[in-house]
């Protein structure tokens, strides 16, 4: 195969090359848009539940150790990207989206809000239909972000 091959389009095919390249792009922005909602997600679960733990200690010194070595665990089973200052920005997250999910708590208090993954009764848990809106909510953030 040659490096140096300059393909000219042919006029039929053009209608077929725009469609693909459409596709193509229009998968990527969806991709990029699931991928950023999910670690925004991840984020605020993360910094939830760390915030949950320290919190319930009550103890600054006590906080600022669980983060320390919960940060060198985590380094050293998924790598460099779970350092100390990720958790705290994590934890920032968490406090930030916390308004949203009020937010979101209110909404489902009042809503009915249908989706495929019901409990065993058919019915859709608390637990679900506020995830489902926090995504709703994440989405537009991250849609909305040049």
């Amino acid at each position: 195969m040659e490096d140096n091959v300059t393909v000219l389009p042919d006029q039929a095919e053009e209608p077929l090359y725009s469609d693909v390249c459409q596709i193509i792009d229009g998968t990527r922005g969806r991709i990029a848009t699931f991928l950023n909602t999910e670690v925004c997600m991840t984020n605020w679960y993360i910094g939830k539940r760390i915030k949950e733990v320290v919190l319930f200690n009550q103890r600054a010194e006590y906080g600022k150790q669980v983060i320390k070595n919960l940060s060198l665990r985590l380094i050293g089973r998924y790598g460099s990207g779970w350092s100390e200052k990720k958790l705290r920005h994590c934890i920032r997250s968490a406090e930030t989206f916390s308004e949203l999910h009020a937010i979101a708590r209110q909404k489902v208090a009042g809503s009915k809000i249908e989706e495929s993954h019901r409990d065993s009764t058919g019915t859709l848990s608390k637990e679900r239909k506020i995830e489902k809106i926090m995504r709703r909510i994440l989405k537009v953030k991250v849609l909305l972000i040049p």
